[in-house]
């Protein structure tokens, strides 16, 4: 449903289409190739409350951006914004992130700034974004909260709890 929201923007285009357009989605095998040659990936939010491809993203070591309709639900989201990891922008921002920050024209995303993300993205990549690393984080948040870089959200009302 997001795919189809964000091509509704004129912001992402097939894989097979030549224009110029910021984002480009594919689908099937090779996706993975198509990621790696990208400089940010979009991670619109899911079925739940957050989007498994922001994982994908981010144990790939590239940047994410989290596309969220209304509560931005992210793992480690603390961490991830204090160490600057991933982009997160509402989806009716998604128009301005683009013509404000990452078009080539405006943007403040140096190449070298792109790399130096994705660098310290694989730094943390076995240590929070494998399995291993979530496990470990799960079980330090258990024993004692202060040792790990996850915490607690409430879930925020629903439908089904709406007053």
């Amino acid at each position: 449903r997001m795919v189809t929201q964000l091509s509704q923007l004129n912001l992402a285009t097939p894989a097979h289409d030549n224009s110029l357009r910021p984002f480009v989605y594919h689908e099937g095998p090779t996706w993975r190739r198509y990621m790696a040659t990208s400089c940010f990936s979009l991670s619109p939010r899911g079925y739940g409350r957050t989007s498994y491809h922001l994982m994908e993203t981010l144990q790939m070591g590239l940047i994410p951006i989290h596309v969220y309709s209304d509560i931005a639900w992210m793992p480690y989201a603390d961490f991830l914004e204090r160490e600057q990891l991933v982009l997160s922008v509402p989806f009716h921002d998604v128009r301005k992130l683009v013509a404000e920050e990452l078009l080539p024209q405006n943007t403040s995303w140096s190449f070298d700034r792109i790399r130096d993300t994705e660098r310290r993205i694989r730094t943390y990549r076995d240590s929070h974004f494998s399995f291993a690393g979530a496990m470990h984080h799960i079980a330090a948040f258990m024993l004692n909260p202060s040792k790990s870089d996850l915490q607690c959200q409430a879930l925020p009302q629903s439908i089904r709890n709406a007053k």
